[in-house]
């Protein structure tokens, strides 16, 4: 095994222009196939960085995000930190990354830099919006919904979980150990494996999670994995901050 550290970015979306939906709202949420949004949640990470979370249908892969900022009476577009999760040693982008909660819906991660009025500095921001924009070829129906003001809480972001460790035991299946994070309510395990593609005929890299409450997890072998990473869940949907994350490659 070979422990690296390697930058984990968590943007899902190419960002739009926000100026757009001002033209064609559709409130309430008018998709009968995909659930609407919910439980959205931003929390400062440090200085004017700040990281948005919300819940997303797992099956939502229609629609296209935009974010702004609010500062007092004003407000701008802002872009999150995007890219893929580079999880193994070949640092090989993978498309990019939601956390699968279990429940029909994704935890959606967006993180920014420089939220404040000024970029990075002037006066702190007082809340952002999330813009979903329903593509107009291919749909016979219009939805382009934008979520209600989100107010920064008071909650601070989880550290990122360290000393994490991976050995193969007897079954071919990979025990997964790293120290447990003061505050956190549970942890996602990141493993990027192989998956069985019948229309490639082979196996293809896939990234998938598996939701923890303790410190240890067990990653089956028919997961194929070459490198996992942890991190940790706070209270309500914020996760570790993307930063360096340590993860073990196998």
């Amino acid at each position: 095994m070979k422990l690296s550290t390697l930058t984990l970015l968590l943007g899902l979306s190419s960002p739009i222009s926000c100026s757009p939906f001002l033209k064609r709202q559709s409130q309430p949420w008018n998709d009968k196939y995909i659930k609407k949004p919910s439980s959205f949640t931003v929390t400062q990470i440090e200085g004017c960085t700040y990281q948005l979370t919300f819940q997303r249908d797992t099956f939502d892969s229609r629609y296209s995000l935009a974010f702004s900022v609010q500062h007092g009476s004003s407000s701008r577009s802002i872009n999150p930190i995007s890219g893929g999760l580079p999880i193994s040693s070949r640092s090989q982008n993978l498309p990019p990354f939601r956390y699968d909660l279990g429940t029909g819906f994704d935890l959606s991660v967006h993180q920014f830099k420089d939220a404040c009025a000024n970029g990075a500095s002037g006066k702190a921001p007082t809340s952002f919006k999330v813009f979903n924009d329903l593509d107009e070829s291919g749909y016979t129906y219009r939805n382009d919904w934008w979520s209600d003001a989100i107010v920064p809480s008071t909650s601070r972001v989880p550290a990122v979980p360290q000393s994490v460790r991976a050995i193969k035991i007897s079954n071919g299946d990979i025990n997964v150990t790293w120290q447990s994070v003061q505050g956190a309510t549970g942890y996602f395990v990141l493993v990027d494996g192989r998956t069985y593609a019948s229309e490639l005929g082979g196996d293809v890299r896939s990234l998938s999670t598996l939701r923890v409450a303790g410190s240890e997890a067990v990653v089956s072998s028919k997961r194929k994995a070459v490198a996992v990473a942890v991190v940790a869940r706070g209270a309500a949907g914020i996760v570790s901050a993307s930063g360096s994350v340590p993860v073990v490659n196998i």
